[in-house]
């Protein structure tokens, strides 16, 4: 009996907790990159020999290089730590083959190396 009653309005507070603690792990844990702190990254991705193009995605980066360049994996962890050392980490860097994605006109992200940062 003292569930039906009760139900929904647990219901609606647990649902209402649940979008709370995802906005606090979004905003409070990986706050977003400022604009001048993206541009700062930005002006050194596009130094940089190996890189072709580059995107970010909020806070995570994606770049597109010709796989036989680099060392996907391991470009994508040098990419965290100098954004690190910038103050401009992102979240995670993907390490895009650019041949391919241009080759399907942008419909093929064929990610070749991944490193999550921080």
């Amino acid at each position: 009996m003292w569930l039906k009653k009760y139900l929904k309005p647990l219901v609606f507070i647990l649902i209402a907790l649940s979008v709370a603690v995802t906005w606090y792990i979004n905003t409070q844990v990986s706050p977003d990159l400022t604009v001048a702190q993206k541009q700062r990254m930005d002006e050194w991705l596009v130094s940089q020999a190996p890189i072709k193009s580059h995107v970010w995605n909020f806070n995570r980066l994606a770049v597109g290089v010709v796989p036989q360049a680099v060392e996907a994996q391991a470009f994508a962890k040098s990419l965290c730590q100098k954004g690190a050392e910038l103050n401009a980490q992102p979240e995670s860097v993907a390490v895009v083959d650019v041949i391919k994605l241009q080759e399907s006109g942008g419909e093929n992200w064929q990610e070749i190396g991944f490193a999550r940062c921080g």
